[in-house]
Protein backbone atom coordinates (compact mmCIF):
# COMPACT_ATOMS: atom_id res chain seq x y z
CA UNK A 1 0.00 0.00 0.00
CA UNK A 2 2.67 2.39 0.99
CA UNK A 3 4.72 1.53 -2.54
CA UNK A 4 1.58 2.69 -4.49
CA UNK A 5 1.08 5.87 -2.13
CA UNK A 6 4.58 6.27 -3.15
CA UNK A 7 4.28 6.10 -6.35
CA UNK A 8 1.01 8.37 -6.80
CA UNK A 9 3.10 11.61 -4.66
CA UNK A 10 5.83 10.76 -7.57
CA UNK A 11 3.83 10.82 -10.69
CA UNK A 12 2.15 13.97 -9.10
CA UNK A 13 5.13 15.64 -8.78
CA UNK A 14 6.37 14.52 -12.26
CA UNK A 15 2.76 15.62 -13.74
CA UNK A 16 3.93 19.02 -11.79
CA UNK A 17 7.13 20.35 -13.39
CA UNK A 18 6.15 18.78 -16.64
CA UNK A 19 2.98 20.92 -16.84
CA UNK A 20 5.15 23.65 -16.20
CA UNK A 21 8.12 23.13 -18.34
CA UNK A 22 5.44 22.87 -21.16
CA UNK A 23 3.75 25.75 -20.46
CA UNK A 24 7.17 27.90 -20.83
CA UNK A 25 7.60 26.41 -23.72
CA UNK A 26 4.12 26.40 -25.06
CA UNK A 27 4.42 30.71 -24.29
CA UNK A 28 7.53 30.88 -26.05
CA UNK A 29 6.03 29.08 -29.05
CA UNK A 30 2.73 31.24 -29.16
CA UNK A 31 5.30 34.31 -28.59
CA UNK A 32 6.63 33.41 -32.12
CA UNK A 33 3.91 32.15 -33.48
CA UNK A 34 2.18 35.76 -32.60
CA UNK A 35 5.22 38.28 -33.77
CA UNK A 36 5.22 35.92 -37.23
CA UNK A 37 1.73 35.97 -37.48
CA UNK A 38 0.13 39.18 -37.09
CA UNK A 39 -3.66 38.46 -38.80
CA UNK A 40 -4.44 36.30 -36.41
CA UNK A 41 -4.76 38.21 -33.43
CA UNK A 42 -6.69 40.49 -35.52
CA UNK A 43 -8.89 37.24 -36.67
CA UNK A 44 -9.10 36.64 -33.04
CA UNK A 45 -10.83 39.77 -32.69
CA UNK A 46 -13.34 39.88 -34.61
CA UNK A 47 -14.25 36.13 -34.23
CA UNK A 48 -15.02 38.06 -30.45
CA UNK A 49 -17.23 40.37 -32.02
CA UNK A 50 -18.86 38.15 -34.42
CA UNK A 51 -19.64 36.48 -30.85
CA UNK A 52 -20.40 38.94 -29.27
CA UNK A 53 -23.00 40.24 -31.82
CA UNK A 54 -24.99 37.20 -32.13
CA UNK A 55 -25.65 36.23 -28.64
CA UNK A 56 -26.06 39.65 -26.89
CA UNK A 57 -26.58 41.92 -30.41
CA UNK A 58 -24.04 44.44 -29.62
CA UNK A 59 -20.28 45.34 -31.63
CA UNK A 60 -16.99 44.86 -30.38
CA UNK A 61 -16.93 48.71 -30.50
CA UNK A 62 -20.04 49.03 -28.00
CA UNK A 63 -18.21 46.12 -25.67
CA UNK A 64 -15.38 48.12 -26.00
CA UNK A 65 -16.62 51.35 -25.21
CA UNK A 66 -18.74 50.05 -22.03
CA UNK A 67 -15.19 48.86 -20.69
CA UNK A 68 -14.24 52.32 -20.87
CA UNK A 69 -17.27 53.11 -19.60
CA UNK A 70 -16.68 51.76 -16.51
CA UNK A 71 -12.62 51.90 -16.32
CA UNK A 72 -12.29 48.22 -16.58
CA UNK A 73 -13.53 47.41 -13.27
CA UNK A 74 -16.38 45.28 -12.50
CA UNK A 75 -19.50 47.16 -12.28
CA UNK A 76 -20.98 45.54 -9.12
CA UNK A 77 -17.20 45.02 -6.69
CA UNK A 78 -15.68 47.52 -8.52
CA UNK A 79 -12.64 45.81 -8.17
CA UNK A 80 -10.50 45.03 -11.58
CA UNK A 81 -11.12 41.35 -12.61
CA UNK A 82 -8.69 38.23 -11.54
CA UNK A 83 -8.20 37.07 -14.47
CA UNK A 84 -4.51 36.23 -15.39
CA UNK A 85 -3.73 36.00 -19.27
CA UNK A 86 -7.00 37.44 -20.26
CA UNK A 87 -6.90 41.01 -21.75
CA UNK A 88 -10.05 42.16 -19.65
CA UNK A 89 -11.58 39.59 -18.01
CA UNK A 90 -14.85 41.38 -17.78
CA UNK A 91 -18.44 39.15 -19.17
CA UNK A 92 -21.21 40.57 -20.20
CA UNK A 93 -23.67 40.00 -17.57
CA UNK A 94 -27.77 40.31 -18.83
CA UNK A 95 -30.98 39.60 -17.86
CA UNK A 96 -32.07 35.89 -19.27
CA UNK A 97 -35.24 36.78 -19.57
CA UNK A 98 -35.16 39.74 -21.46
CA UNK A 99 -31.60 39.77 -22.93
CA UNK A 100 -31.15 43.33 -21.63
CA UNK A 101 -27.71 43.97 -20.50
CA UNK A 102 -26.90 45.35 -16.98
CA UNK A 103 -23.23 45.93 -17.38
CA UNK A 104 -19.88 43.88 -16.90
CA UNK A 105 -19.26 42.13 -14.20
CA UNK A 106 -16.12 39.93 -13.04
CA UNK A 107 -16.42 36.01 -13.30
CA UNK A 108 -17.39 35.85 -9.43
CA UNK A 109 -19.87 38.80 -9.36
CA UNK A 110 -21.59 37.39 -12.52
CA UNK A 111 -21.54 33.86 -11.40
CA UNK A 112 -23.43 35.54 -8.24
CA UNK A 113 -25.82 37.64 -10.38
CA UNK A 114 -27.17 33.94 -11.06
CA UNK A 115 -28.76 33.30 -7.42
CA UNK A 116 -30.54 36.73 -7.33
CA UNK A 117 -31.65 36.02 -10.53
CA UNK A 118 -33.54 32.87 -8.99
CA UNK A 119 -34.89 33.47 -5.69
CA UNK A 120 -35.95 30.12 -4.58
CA UNK A 121 -32.22 29.64 -5.38
CA UNK A 122 -31.24 32.53 -3.26
CA UNK A 123 -33.01 31.67 -0.54
CA UNK A 124 -32.05 27.89 -0.21
CA UNK A 125 -28.24 29.32 -0.25
CA UNK A 126 -29.17 31.91 2.27
CA UNK A 127 -30.23 28.69 4.57
CA UNK A 128 -27.97 26.36 4.13
CA UNK A 129 -25.00 29.01 4.99
CA UNK A 130 -27.29 29.48 7.93
CA UNK A 131 -27.15 26.19 8.77
CA UNK A 132 -23.41 25.46 7.85
CA UNK A 133 -21.99 28.44 9.56
CA UNK A 134 -22.75 26.82 12.93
Amino acid sequence: METKARKKLYNRIYVAKRRAKDTEADNARMREFRKNNPQSLEQKRNARGRAIKCRYGITLATYEQMIADQNGLCKLCQNFPKSPGKTCGLVIDHCHVTGKIRGLLCHGCNRSMALLDNPDLLAKAVKYRDQTNG
